[in-house]
């Protein structure tokens, strides 16, 4: 961040620009980690499958993850079972809201 502050332009405004959003690149992958970091560990393990490139994409997929696992348990966490991690059901209904599937 304090990268970007002290940017200056010193050359073409194309390099600037170039510059400039290297910082922001820099910006939102740290954002995105720290983003990650702060789940709960269950929500953060999916989320990390879809290997998010974007802080609003993880945003998304932790929310839908939230969401559809509280409407098929009243605990959301990953736990084993005969079906898998997540049971087919949640992992299909991630994948088609997600945009994966």
């Amino acid at each position: 961040m304090l990268d970007l502050m002290k940017l200056r332009q010193t050359k073409c405004v194309d390099e600037y620009n170039e510059e400039f959003n290297n910082c922001l690149n820099l910006f939102e992958q740290y954002a995105l980690t720290c983003f990650l970091g702060g789940l709960k560990k269950d929500i953060q393990m999916l989320v990390h499958l879809f290997e998010p490139t974007m802080v609003q994409k993880a945003f998304m997929l932790a929310r839908m993850y939230e969401a559809a696992s509280t409407s098929t348990s009243a605990e959301p966490s990953l736990k084993f079972n005969n079906k898998g991690i997540l049971g087919p059901e949640l992992v299909a209904l991630l994948l088609e809201k997600s945009g994966y599937a």
